[in-house]
């Protein structure tokens, strides 16, 4: 669905529409991801990251 491997064969079809003919504003217009892997470059806790502002 990102786009980031194409089919061995056939298409992909959103909303109606070959995923290769849209570009990625319109991907994300139609479909919403939410990762399930969250990893944090960072050691700050998120008081310590509101007491920053």
């Amino acid at each position: 669905m990102l786009k980031y491997l194409k089919p061995n064969s056939g298409s992909v079809i959103v909303d109606g529409k070959n995923i290769d003919d849209l570009n990625n504003k319109e991907i994300a217009r139609i479909i919403a991801i939410i990762s399930q892997v969250i990893s944090v470059n960072f050691d700050f806790s998120v008081e310590d990251i509101v007491m920053m502002e």
